[in-house]
């Protein structure tokens, strides 16, 4: 029984012990998106930084419905990529749907747009893409 309590013991030290992983902190971003002048009527928006990457955290996403989006992002400077796709054609032999991208480059894959999250202050972001 004494090794049982011993190695007990060396558990909870080791987990007590054990470096913890810092929460890095999020703030509350809402935004708009229009695409030809109208809303975005369902899509994905993605806010991500080098920063982030190194930090192992992922892209900042949500979804778009009604062009209308929220999501928690770490602070400072972010890509912003926005993807809308749409199904084409006839089903793969496996029966999926075939999907391709509607929203140009510029704003996808290899977007151009940027924004600043703040720590404080107004997080809200209108993107009005063409």
């Amino acid at each position: 029984m004494s090794r049982s309590l011993l190695a007990l013991a060396l558990i909870a030290l080791l987990i007590g012990c054990s470096p913890r992983r810092t929460e890095t902190p999020r703030y509350k971003v809402t935004g708009v998106v229009t695409f030809k002048g109208a809303p975005l009527a369902s899509g994905k928006i993605y806010f991500e930084s080098p920063e982030d990457r190194d930090r192992g955290e992922p892209p900042n996403s949500t979804t778009i419905v009604d062009g209308a989006f929220e999501l928690m992002s770490t602070a400072g400077e972010k890509s912003v990529r926005i993807s809308a796709r749409e199904e084409f054609g006839n089903a793969d032999e496996t029966g999926a749907r075939r999907t391709r991208e509607t929203i140009p480059e510029k704003y996808s894959q290899e977007s151009e747009l940027t924004v600043t999250v703040e720590p404080s202050g107004e997080r809200h972001f209108e993107f009005e893409l063409e």
